[in-house]
C-alpha cells in the first residue's frame, strides 16, 4: 500500500476567501432584506412568497449522509495511538477526532477493507510497501491538528454507512513540528510534502481497526 496519504489539507487561503465572500454575502443579504422588507408593505398579504432556489435545491449525497448518521464517535488522537476506538460501531456512526493538548498533529484516514481480508491492521500495514494498492476503499479523512485544537473532515464527515472491517492510519512522520503543520495547511498539500522527519505515524503503532455491525 502506499505510505502516504493523497488527500489535501484545505488552505488557510481558500479559508480566508470564504470567510470574506460569506461576510460580503451578508452585507449583500441585509441590503436584499431591507428592500425586501420595503416591498412587502405594499405586498398582497395574504400571497404566498415563491420558495428561493436555495429552499429548492436537493441536499447533497454527503449531506443526506451527515443528516441519517447515528452516533458521533470521538477518538482521540495521542502519540502514536488512537484512543477511544470501540470493537464495534452501528451502521451510520459518525467519526470525529480530537488531538491531546500535547500531542505531534495527527490524521485518521480510514479505509473499508474488502470481505475476504482476515490480516490484522498490523499484519495489512507491514506487508504493504510503496508501490502497492491501497488496503481498501478510502472512507474518508480526519485531521487532528497540534496542540489540541478542534479536528475537521477536510473532504466531509466521515460516515460509516456500509458493514464491515475498518482500517483507521495515520500517515504524518514521526516528529512533524506545529509550524511543519502550519505552513502545509497553507500551502495545501498532503503528509507526503511534509518534511521527512522520521517514519509515519503507523509504524509507531498509531493504527487501528473497528467493525461496522449490519
Amino acid at each position: 500500500m502506499a505510505l502516504t496519504t493523497r488527500h489535501p489539507f484545505p488552505t488557510t487561503a481558500a479559508a480566508v476567501l470564504a470567510l470574506l465572500l460569506l461576510l460580503a454575502g451578508c452585507g449583500t443579504d441585509d441590503a436584499a432584506s431591507d428592500t425586501a422588507d420595503a416591498a412587502s408593505d405594499t405586498a398582497d398579504p395574504t400571497e404566498e412568497a415563491a420558495p428561493t432556489a436555495t429552499e429548492e435545491a436537493a441536499p447533497t449525497a454527503t449531506e443526506e449522509a451527515a443528516a441519517e448518521a447515528g452516533d458521533t464517535l470521538e477518538l482521540t488522537a495521542v502519540d502514536y495511538a488512537y484512543e477511544g476506538v470501540p470493537g464495534e460501531v452501528s451502521v451510520g456512526t459518525q467519526l470525529a477526532l480530537v488531538g491531546a493538548p500535547d500531542a505531534e498533529p495527527h490524521e485518521a484516514v480510514v479505509f473499508r477493507l474488502a470481505e475476504d481480508e482476515t490480516r490484522s491492521a498490523q499484519e495489512i500495514l507491514a506487508e504493504g510497501g510503496p508501490d502497492a494498492p491501497p488496503p481498501g476503499e478510502f472512507a474518508g479523512v480526519l485531521i487532528a491538528p497540534p496542540g489540541g485544537a478542534p479536528g475537521f473532515a477536510p473532504e466531509g464527515p466521515v460516515v460509516l454507512d456500509q458493514p464491515g472491517r475498518y482500517l483507521l492510519v495515520c500517515f504524518i512522520p514521526v516528529g512533524t513540528t506545529p509550524d511543519a503543520f502550519a505552513a502545509l495547511a497553507e500551502d495545501g498539500g498532503t503528509a507526503a510534502d511534509l518534511p521527512e522527519t522520521g517514519p509515519p505515524h503507523f509504524t509507531q503503532g498509531m493504527a487501528a481497526e473497528l467493525t461496522v455491525a449490519a
